[in-house]
């Protein structure tokens, strides 16, 4: 079947700061692997000016965000995808000592990542300043990944 990224629900809690440049956010989407966004908390990449984060996950689904480096007190994400917590574990080794499960995992590996980066990259296209006068805050739409592996 593959993977298909849709619209998710919105975040209210993305960074407030009105002339946010985005450019960088590209590369370090670029960075973020599969392998390395299943787990709680932490960062999964770091390239110059933005990193990709995982946050608190829900019970199915791991939260991964796109923040700018430097920002400390308020919210720093620009962007954020949904990735299901089965999907990392059915990647499979790289290093498994039989062959067709090591070309198995690594195509998958590659096939997650893509979809990954584009919930990203689609989420932070999203990221603008909304919200009424008196309350104005940065908001985007989170991407959810669904569907299944091809191989």
């Amino acid at each position: 079947m593959a993977f298909i990224v849709v619209a998710d629900d919105w975040s209210e809690e993305g960074w407030n700061s009105a002339g946010l440049d985005k450019s960088g956010t590209g590369a370090t989407i670029g960075a973020a692997r599969a392998t390395d966004c299943a787990g709680s908390s932490g960062e999964v990449c770091n390239v110059g000016s933005w990193r990709v984060d995982k946050q608190n996950p829900s019970t199915t689904h791991y939260n991964i965000q796109v923040q700018k480096n430097g920002v400390f007190g308020v919210k720093s994400s620009v962007g954020g995808a949904k990735l299901p917590m089965n999907l990392v574990g059915q990647i499979g080794s790289m290093n498994d000592p039989n062959e067709a499960k090591k070309v198995t995992a690594t195509a998958r590996s590659k096939e997650l990542t893509s979809a990954i980066q584009s919930a990203l990259s689609q989420s932070v296209g999203t990221w603008a300043i909304g919200g009424p006068p008196n309350k104005r805050n940065g908001r985007f739409r989170f991407y959810k990944i669904t569907g299944t592996f091809s191989s």
